[in-house]
């Protein structure tokens, strides 16, 4: 069924070069340790997209779940907690040492979770089928080629098992902060660097990222969800989309 609703810094210096954010796990180790630019990077609570549209995902303890692109966890822990088993994929090993940490002290979900390093750059390492879910968080927003689109949509499609679910949340054109940037000379066209982290993003509209989804996906529901947030000290209305998408035969 598909389902569709509608919710509700100055910079100075020049533009950092553009790099792929996917395939430099240097990037995240430097956003993860020293920075801490993006809010969700020091962040304990799951995101917000996943709590809102939590009734959506009729989660069970035989699941087995793809955080991908995990960063230090918060989303693996929630779900981890609802009894499902999770895999962490991250490629930032500080990333990956964070959510260690996190799990260390809690024996419940510290044996639900396999935190494991990899990039979406390649082959994810798991068979065809392995996944009831799979959580893609902010994480399709830093893919910025086609090719890499193509790659990353395949792979979350190959290991899901048929009428498995992709929840996905990312960046709109009309999200305050990021149109900010853009609009000061840090990016061209939709994609947008942060000259804070040097990490880029490409923002969507939401005909081309339906059609993104279309070729290997049935979309349950999607929404344009907005809500304030700080970044760096100020406040800003973010503007993302919210997918839950069903895997074809």
């Amino acid at each position: 069924m598909f389902q569709r609703t509608d919710e509700l810094g100055s910079v100075n210096s020049s533009p950092p070069p553009l790099r792929e954010a996917v395939a430099d796990p240097v990037l995240w180790d430097r956003e993860y340790r020293d920075l801490l630019v993006i809010p969700s990077s020091d962040r304990r609570s799951p995101s917000k997209s996943l709590l809102l549209f939590d009734h959506l995902i009729d989660y069970k303890p035989t699941w087995r779940v793809l955080d991908s692109g995990s960063g230090p966890g918060r989303n693996s822990i929630y779900v981890a907690r609802k009894g499902c088993t999770v895999f962490a994929l991250d490629f930032s090993p500080v990333a990956l040492e964070r959510l260690r940490t996190a799990i260390a002290s809690n024996a419940s979900t510290r044996s639900r979770i396999h935190p494991l390093a990899g990039t979406l750059q390649r082959h994810l390492p798991f068979a065809a089928g392995t996944f009831d879910l799979t959580i893609d968080s902010y994480v399709f927003c830093h893919a910025l080629t086609d090719c890499t689109k193509l790659h990353i949509m395949n792979e979350y499609h190959r290991t899901l098992r048929e009428d498995g679910l992709l929840f996905s949340v990312v960046f709109s054109l009309e999200d305050e902060y990021y149109a900010r940037l853009l609009s000061s000379g840090f990016g061209s066209g939709q994609t947008v660097t942060d000259p804070a982290n040097s990490i880029s993003k490409y923002l969507y509209s939401e005909e081309e990222l339906l059609s993104a989804f279309s070729a290997k996906f049935t979309i349950r529901y999607f929404s344009k969800f907005r809500f304030y947030d700080f970044a760096l000290g100020s406040p800003y209305l973010r503007s993302t989309y919210v997918s839950l998408l069903q895997a074809r035969p």
